[in-house]
């Protein structure tokens, strides 16, 4: 398997299969994945609170909360309430040389903390679309928004990020700085910052 981030996929050929989506409703109090998930996929919760735990992290969420699950985690989904309710979309992604499988993170990684509308009525597109036999082409396309829509999310998060080591730099660019004073500006490794 290999690791590539969201920002990374256009870069990347690739080939997107078992597409679907499902509205789940009335989770259950804990609901615990100990065989590890079987596809990629996202998780927009749109009513209640849900927790994720996956090793040592917890991941709180809120309604328009967009989250990333790798393939083959094990993590458990925890609602207070039983009234919490989100949209599933499950999808493989393959290298199209290789055949070999692709996730974005391996990890748990919250996309969006607040979606937009156009999200939720995505995810819905996408479950009455998954319903239709004849549906690929559009399943496809509802998935390539939402992907679009995390990699301009996942920019413009590194943007945030970015903007106090550009800050830096045009306030002290006849100075002498190091590459770990910068990384340390926006709260990553040296690597992440060159990567960038």
């Amino acid at each position: 398997m290999i690791i590539s981030g969201l920002t990374d996929l256009k870069a990347n050929e690739a080939i997107i299969t078992d597409i679907s989506a499902i509205k789940q409703t009335n989770l259950r109090t804990n609901l615990v994945h100990s065989k590890g998930r079987i596809y990629n996929g996202f998780l927009l919760l749109t009513k209640g609170n849900c927790t994720f735990t996956y090793q040592d992290e917890t991941i709180n969420l809120i309604p328009g909360g967009l989250i990333y699950l790798p393939k083959g985690i094990k993590h458990s989904v925890f609602a207070p309430e039983k009234s919490a309710e989100f949209y599933r979309i499950n999808f493989t992604l393959r290298k199209t040389e290789s055949k070999e499988e692709v996730i974005f993170f391996d990890r748990p990684t919250v996309v969006c903390e607040k979606s937009p509308s156009f999200i939720f009525e995505l995810c819905e597109q996408m479950r009455l679309a998954t319903t239709r036999e004849d549906s690929g082409f559009e399943r496809l396309s509802l998935l390539c928004r939402l992907l679009d829509h995390c990699i301009k999310s996942a920019y413009s998060a590194i943007k945030n990020r970015i903007s106090p080591v550009v800050e830096y730099i045009n306030r002290h660019y006849t100075e002498t700085f190091s590459v770990e004073e910068l990384a340390k500006l926006a709260y990553m490794s040296e690597a992440q910052l060159f990567r960038l």
